[in-house]
């Protein structure tokens, strides 16, 4: 136990004092002279830290000892505080020397620089030969890079801030005592953007930025390009840019390496390759936590272990890690079902497919255009608006998309994704209203015939998906652009009156067109859209404003019918939620004034909508709160008396700022189940005004209203 106490306080010192990676620096450099240096100052260093060695460590357990890998000279740590003090004197000489200018920096420095480890012979090698400071200063890159934090390797580092030759000694010795500051930040940038690039990519691009003329010549790049011509002026120019004729002088406070480094890093994240995987990874994410909520977190760090890095070289590739996910979600006991889990991963593989093609235009992509230019297909369907001519070529085409049948149809979805790209690719701004004109009665018959459910060819169906998609999303450019043509109120009226699962998934692709043109959030669009007479519309903001009042229910329950007048209420809930809704709403106020339970359940459903304003950020319906103030005026207060009136305009609004019946999203429960019991007994009350036989409740509600 002895001896093992003191080889272990040998080692730790040893490892302390980087004397282990020194060494096998030493024993790797091929020069004798150099190696020659490099075992005196070994063995200096030895001696020299041996006198400051800390016998108390060899009564610790575990010694706290910095990790720095791959330092090449004895002492780099002891140097690196040697630097530290020298940074501090060299504030204080300029917060108090107010006659310090820049120019006297590298003097001052000189002057300031002594090491405690290195002597003056090894310090003027060091920053007087070249190779001598590589060493010295890839060591100091080390140790900055441990005290900051910073996750980039030692190599990255050095490379980044060695890129530019031009550089003296001079100006790298200034980074650590006078420019640390700046150094940080600027590897503070190259770190975060290793969220989305590594450092492979970052640096093949700042090899290729570098051109010296002569002996160089100019090539077009698909980032910045920084020029050395004639060893005297720099020149950048711009991504793709050849001539250096029209560039005027690149100047810089700094390192014009380094300023370029970080304009093509930019370039390298913003690049439709790294935008790429981001995506990837984005639609990864959303759909383990879909599927795996408290788990996904795990799965998505697993999956990064196995080496994923959102590159696929194949479809089969795709399919294979779509397959791996799967198992896995089986495995982690997914709450979803498995129908859930299917549909998930089924648009999780298509997505990746229609992204990887859409960047490997060589491969799979490439017998899509094959087979669009040998049918002329993209013409054939804007020609005969959707429907493919009854030839062999497309019969033949028809069976080989039959052959597939895959139930998952991810080709049918690509081609008709493909189709409908090229067909909006030859879509002209100001063409979009006529051509809505010219094809309305076209759109009607194609959406009518898929909506039908006869049986239809794969290529045919194909063909009229991508075309109705093409018309669909003119229409939303029309919208977007506020057109005027006769054309939209037709298309609007026809999709108003169309209430079919497939007419809804039609809508939400003009929406969801409608968002990605505007850059609208959803809530912006309906804010937008719902003063707009657009019938079709309506529904969709009326159930996201439904939305919220059933999103009550969980946590609250509120007094509605449940058993007696449970029919009444499910017909008004229909009207009222009906976007065209007048006509029947304004029949059915009339109806009140005859029958109590009608009465009764109306007054309900704006006890149900009023509930409503327990949700955070829920502002009052300006436009429904006017039409019950305004539009059926007469007919409410015939109903319903002024008093039932006022009480449905309160529901509507959520009363005034200091009325008791005031909801908002603080309240307790118990408050709010407060509220809705005296409202509910208020609306039975007001309801009694309806009621067929003449009772004292009935007299007494009319006296009192």
């Amino acid at each position: 136990m002895f001896y093992e106490a003191y080889i272990f306080l040998l080692l730790s010192h040893l490892e302390k004092y980087q004397l282990f990676d020194a060494y096998i620096c030493l024993t790797n450099t091929q020069d004798e002279n150099m190696k020659n240096h490099l075992s005196q100052l070994w063995i200096d260093s030895l001696k020299t830290s041996s006198e400051n060695i800390d016998v108390a460590t060899m009564h610790l357990d575990v010694i706290d000892i910095p990790f720095v890998v791959g330092v090449r000279l004895p002492c780099a740590a002891v140097e690196f505080e040697n630097i530290r003090a020298i940074r501090k004197k060299f504030q204080d000489m300029q917060e108090n020397d107010t006659e310090f200018a820049s120019d006297d920096y590298d003097s001052r420095l000189d002057q300031m620089h002594t090491s405690k480890v290195y002597d003056d012979k090894i310090l003027q090698l060091i920053f007087t030969d070249r190779h001598w400071f590589e060493l010295y200063f890839h060591d100091q890159i080390a140790m900055h890079l441990g005290e900051v934090k910073i996750q980039l390797s030692t190599d990255f580092a050095y490379d980044l801030l060695t890129s530019n030759p031009t550089r003296t000694i001079k100006q790298h010795k200034r980074l650590f005592p006078v420019e640390h500051v700046e150094l940080t930040e600027i590897l503070r940038l190259f770190e975060i953007s290793l969220q989305l690039v590594n450092e492979e990519e970052i640096r093949n691009v700042i090899r290729k930025q570098w051109i010296e003329i002569p002996p160089c010549k100019i090539q077009s790049s698909e980032y910045y390009t920084l020029i050395l011509v004639n060893n005297e002026q720099f020149y950048q120019l711009p991504p793709k840019s050849t001539n250096l004729e029209e560039q005027e002088i690149f100047e810089c406070q700094g390192d014009p390496m380094i300023e370029t480094s970080l304009m093509n890093l930019i370039e390298l994240i913003l690049s439709p390759s790294v935008i790429q995987q981001a995506k990837i990874f984005n639609n990864l994410i959303r759909c383990l936590t879909a599927l795996l909520s408290h788990k996904a977190l795990d799965v998505l760090k697993d999956v990064c272990k196995t080496g994923f890095d959102a590159k696929f070289d194949s479809c089969l590739s795709i399919h294979f890690f779509i397959t791996q996910l799967q198992e896995r979600i089986k495995a982690e006991k997914s709450a979803a079902d498995e129908n859930t889990i299917h549909r998930a991963l089924v648009k999780l593989e298509l997505d990746f497919l229609k992204d990887w093609l859409a960047d490997n235009g060589d491969s799979y992509a490439k017998i899509f255009t094959i087979i669009d230019n040998k049918l002329d297909l993209t013409s054939t369907l804007k020609k005969n608006h959707g429907v493919l001519p009854p030839n062999d070529e497309f019969e033949q085409l028809n069976r080989c998309l039959e052959m597939i049948n895959s139930s998952k149809r991810k080709i049918e979805r690509l081609m008709a994704n493909r189709l409908h790209m090229h067909l909006m690719l030859n879509v002209q701004g100001n063409e979009i209203d006529q051509q809505l004109t010219d094809e309305y009665d076209y759109f009607v018959e194609n959406f009518r015939e898929i909506q039908s459910g006869r049986k239809t060819n794969v290529a045919q169906m194909i063909s009229l998906i991508a075309w109705l998609k093409y018309y669909a999303q003119m229409y939303a450019l029309a919208l977007n652009n506020e057109g005027q043509e006769d054309v939209l109120p037709r298309i609007d009226q026809f999709l108003a009156n169309t209430d079919t699962p497939f007419s809804s998934t039609v809508k939400l692709f003009i929406i969801k067109q409608m968002l990605q043109i505007s850059k609208l959030t959803l809530e912006q669009l309906r804010e937008f859209y719902v003063n707009r007479n657009i019938l079709w519309i309506k529904p969709f903001f009326q159930r996201s404003r439904d939305q919220q009042t059933k999103s009550t229910r969980p946590t609250l329950i509120v007094p509605m019918p449940l058993f007696q007048c449970r029919e009444q209420f499910k017909r008004i809930r229909k009207v009222l939620n009906n976007a065209d809704r007048n006509n029947e709403l304004r029949q059915l106020i009339q109806e009140c004034n005859n029958t109590q339970k009608l009465s009764y359940a109306f007054l309900c459903w704006f006890i149900e909508y009023y509930s409503r304003f327990t949700q955070p950020n829920t502002d009052k319906d300006v436009d429904f709160v006017q039409t019950i103030k305004n539009d059926f005026v007469q007919d409410l207060i015939k109903s319903f008396t002024p008093l039932g009136h006022q009480f449905l305009i309160d529901l509507c609004s959520n009363f005034s700022e200091k009325s008791y019946f005031r909801l908002d999203s603080t309240m307790p429960s118990d408050d709010i189940h407060q509220r809705l019991l005296a409202l509910n007994i208020v609306s039975v009350f007001i309801s009694f005004k309806s009621y067929s036989k003449s009772t004292l409740l009935r007299v007494w509600v009319c006296v009192w209203v």
